[in-house]
């Protein structure tokens, strides 16, 4: 399962993102470097918090896998 990342406009296009992945408790799962989407299937089902950064803006998404 791939997470598509759309980037808004103040985040840089062609740099690479910063993706944490948080479970709901609050540890690490995953810390990568992304272009345009996050393989999330080697994750649980449940709830993540997701961090985007590009280095100067940063991001935060609620994640639900099922």
């Amino acid at each position: 399962l791939h997470l598509s990342i759309r980037r808004q406009r103040q985040m840089c296009i062609r740099d690479r993102l910063k993706a944490v992945v948080y479970d709901i408790l609050g540890k690490q799962v995953m810390n990568k470097s992304i272009t345009n989407s996050i393989d999330i299937s080697q994750l649980d089902k449940g709830v993540y918090i997701l961090h985007l950064s590009d280095g100067a803006k940063l991001t935060t998404q609620r994640i639900i896998k099922n």
